[in-house]
């Protein structure tokens, strides 16, 4: 019998009514029953292997994990600005090996904060995807989150991770549903050790979200110090939340207060903080002296109001290092005058200012181009006066950097190594004020490229991701 091929359709309509055709009118045929057996099962696995679905609305995917089962995989993300996430989206999220996983056990949400707004349809979905970062205090991207439908977090992790690093930490979050879950037909002190890990894991990587399990936990444990001792530190945080961060003598004054009334093991942090605080405020006051005896008062001020709140293994080496930076008090009074000269020399008048500004601008509407902006920046090095020049110096050598990684990633031939080389030496020629530092990096960068071969080789390997070994 011959069978008449046909256009598939995207909705595997026709499919389906071949497979029946088959079935059912060539019962005798040996060969076209093993083509039925095996697009049959084929049928019956692709679906397991299809791609995630990742859905941008939170509420919707909350719902629809409460119908299916499963929990939700918040990725936050900032799509066009952190390579981080980038990767971790091509490497893991997307991995052939990582998809049948993420695909059995979540419903999949992205929550992108892009500078292009035009990414997620928008300035208002951009606005309202920033909110709910603020919403679950994300403080780093990519933040991979895992929630029950219920909305409780319940693990995930922040930054990048490889494949298995990745799936462990989701078994983990998945391990802490099924706890939630389960604790919740448990009472006293059975219902508190349930709950303790799935905390502990939180208070790591999602402080915020860890606040409402700990007060469940203190009303099952009301007499446990270290829980105790973190709801305060969250109390007294909140209070300097709103004090202004340069405002030191509010900050002190109130680090005092605390430090008396605080539980032990939140006095030895409040204490180390008000050294820290010190510091700063010293280091700051170091930078304004006036004389010689401004240093030996900031010297003074470190070693007895600053090393006294320090743990006793720390003091003798602060001790060690004051000595060492303002142990010669007139010394560090020229250095900070030296410091000042410089500066001002360096200063920028409004004329170079607005000259920077300009070129910016210029460099700005070169777009995506590094060579035309290499070429307008040569053009104005040619008639800046020497402190414009040093900034257009440094513009120059991050554009060159630019352009070198791009090529980097797209030689092909001998002559694009050249290229390379080229870049590099210009690079060393600008960075390297020391002739015989400068004579030495540019004898590296000819030996680095004496073989142009090897370095094309060199770059192939490194342009090829690297094969994970699939996951258990």
């Amino acid at each position: 019998m011959r069978i008449t091929t046909k256009k598939i359709h995207a909705d595997g309509h026709f499919e389906l009514f071949l497979l029946a055709y088959i079935a059912q009118n060539v019962q005798n045929n040996s060969m076209l029953r093993s083509l039925v057996i095996m697009t049959t099962a084929a049928a019956m696995v692709a679906p397991a292997f299809a791609a995630v679905e990742w859905m941008t609305d939170l509420e919707a995917a909350l719902a629809k994990a409460k119908v299916e089962g499963k929990c939700v995989l918040v990725d936050f993300t900032g799509s066009d600005w952190c390579g981080w996430c980038i990767q971790l989206r091509k490497e893991v999220l997307d991995h052939a090996d990582f998809v049948p996983f993420l695909a059995a056990n979540f419903v999949a949400v992205e929550i992108d904060v892009p500078q292009d707004a035009s990414r997620v349809g928008g300035v208002e979905q951009l606005e309202k995807n920033q909110l709910l970062c603020d919403k679950f205090a994300v403080e780093g991207y990519p933040t991979i989150m895992v929630m029950t439908p219920e909305g409780h977090v319940v693990g995930g992790f922040v930054g990048g991770a490889d494949l298995q690093e990745a799936k462990e930490a989701l078994e983990l979050a998945l391990a802490h549903a099924r706890s939630l879950k389960e604790a919740a037909a448990l009472q006293g002190e059975e219902k508190a050790q349930m709950l303790m890990p799935v905390y502990k894991t939180l208070q790591e990587n999602f402080p915020s979200a860890s606040k409402a399990l700990r007060e469940e936990l203190l009303e099952l444990m009301p007499h446990d110090e270290q829980l105790q001792a973190e709801a305060e530190l969250d109390t007294i945080k909140a209070k300097f939340a709103q004090v202004p961060e340069d405002d030191y003598e509010t900050i002190l004054a109130m680090l005092d207060a605390e430090i008396k009334s605080a539980m032990p093991t939140n006095q030895d942090l409040l204490k180390r903080s008000k050294a820290a605080i010190l510091e700063v405020q010293i280091v700051n006051e170091l930078a304004e002296a006036q004389s010689v005896d401004d240093i030996v008062t900031a010297r003074r001020r470190l070693m007895e109001e600053v090393v006294p709140l320090l743990p006793p293994d720390r003091q003798v080496e602060v001790l060690a290092d004051i000595e060492t930076e303002l142990g010669d008090p007139q010394a560090v009074f020229d250095a900070i005058e030296a410091q000042r000269k410089e500066e001002a020399a360096n200063a920028l008048t409004e004329a170079d200012s607005a000259t920077l500004q300009e070129v910016m601008s210029r460099i700005q509407n070169a777009e995506d181009d590094p060579d035309a902006a290499l070429r307008i920046l040569d053009e104005e090095l040619a008639e800046a006066n020497d402190v414009v020049r040093k900034h257009l110096i440094s513009w120059k050598i991050t554009t060159l950097m630019d352009k070198g990684s791009r090529l980097a990633e797209t030689a092909q031939t001998a002559e694009d190594v050249m290229g390379l080389r080229d870049i590099a030496v210009l690079l060393v020629e600008l960075s390297e004020p020391d002739d015989a530092a400068r004579a030495e990096a540019l004898q590296k960068v000819e030996q680095e490229f004496a073989d142009p071969a090897a370095v094309l080789e060199k770059l192939r390997q490194q342009r090829e991701p690297e094969v994970a070994p699939p996951l258990n």
